[in-house]
C-alpha cells in the first residue's frame, strides 16, 4: 500500500453525511426513549392512584357496613 492513499471524495462525503445523520437521529431517538419512560411512569402513577382510591373507598364502605350491622344487632338485642 502507498503511504498516502487517496480516498474518493464521494466516499468521504458519504461517510460525513452518514455520521451527521447518526448524530441527528440519535438525539431524536434518545428523546423518544425519555418521553416513553415518562409516559410509562405517569401511567403507573395514575394506576396506583386509582387503585389506592378504590381501596380506600372499599375500606370506608366496609366500615359503614360494620357500623350499620352493629346498630342493627344492638337494636335487635333489646
Amino acid at each position: 500500500m502507498s503511504e498516502n492513499p487517496q480516498v474518493n471524495p464521494a466516499i468521504v462525503e458519504a461517510v460525513t453525511i452518514n455520521n451527521e445523520r447518526l448524530l441527528i437521529d440519535s438525539i431524536a431517538e434518545s428523546q423518544g426513549v425519555v418521553n416513553e419512560a415518562f409516559a410509562h411512569s405517569l401511567s403507573l402513577i395514575m394506576h396506583n392512584s386509582g387503585t389506592e382510591q378504590f381501596a380506600s373507598s372499599q375500606t370506608a364502605n366496609a366500615a359503614v357496613a360494620s357500623t350499620c350491622a352493629a346498630i342493627i344487632n344492638a337494636s335487635l338485642s333489646k
